[in-house]
């Protein structure tokens, strides 16, 4: 028994979502990247290696679905060091959703 052909497409495009967040895949080797039909958040802290920058705003022009933000006084920390912001940012994008 199966998901169906939407549920299936959900997961085949979260997984593409975290292979490509985990460093796991590049842009070229998943070119599925650009129709995942969900909202994605791509961040990335200010004093983050300029490739890391560079990524975040590369997935926003793949996908018209994906925003990014650099947080200039971040560095690789902004869930524990940022949360406030961090758990705004993802509510106001939920509430896009529905």
């Amino acid at each position: 028994m199966g998901f169906g052909n939407e549920a299936e497409r959900v997961f085949d495009a979260d997984v593409c979502v975290r292979e490509l967040s985990d460093n796991i895949k590049t842009f070229d080797s998943v070119p599925e990247f650009k129709n995942v039909a969900f909202p994605v958040i791509a961040l990335a802290g200010g004093k983050e290696q300029q490739s890391v920058r560079d990524s975040v705003k590369k997935m926003a022009e793949i996908n018209g679905n994906c925003k990014y933000e650099v947080w200039e006084k971040a560095a690789h920390n902004i869930p524990p060091m940022f949360s406030r912001e961090f758990n705004s940012l993802i509510i106001k994008t939920a509430r896009t959703i529905t």
